[in-house]
């Protein structure tokens, strides 16, 4: 998928723009997404279909139905558990942390650390250390730092 810059320079994929922007048309484009990676892919779980499941939560969310997000987000979920079994992977962890931030969206934030948490260990089990979900993020305050 081809990347859009941002006005930061960042690379955003249409399907993020489109989504930010309140296109609500991109879920059905999506969900036929969707149901073609199931005709090529058939029954078994499959990695493409995975990416379809957990754009289409995302969607969903960025256009503020978090609880429709949640659910393509766990369908996700079961679906990256069935491919990769007990080893830990990157995709689970994008998975459980999406779930996280569907179940904060919605309010409930002990359900969102959980799964936050569950995100952190995966992470540290793929080795993924440069991967984004364990970018550091920086914490803003209202207050400036002291110098000694």
């Amino acid at each position: 998928m081809s990347k859009l810059k941002d006005k930061d320079g960042e690379g955003q994929s249409p399907l993020h723009v489109a989504a930010f922007y309140g296109h609500e048309e991109i879920v059905r484009f999506l969900l036929e997404s969707l149901e073609m990676s199931k005709k090529i892919f058939g029954d078994k779980p499959h990695p493409e279909v995975a990416t379809s499941l957990n754009n289409i939560g995302f969607a969903y969310g960025a256009l503020g139905d978090s609880q429709k997000a949640l659910e393509f987000y766990l369908e996700t979920l079961e679906m990256t558990k069935k491919i990769y079994g007990d080893k830990p992977h990157p995709d689970v962890a994008i998975s459980l942390n999406n779930i996280g931030g569907a179940y904060y969206a919605l309010g409930d934030s002990q359900r969102a650390l959980e799964f936050y948490l569950d995100t952190l260990e995966m992470t540290k089990k793929t080795s993924a250390a440069s991967h984004t979900l364990m970018s550091p993020t920086p914490l803003t305050t209202s207050e400036e730092p002291t110098t000694p």
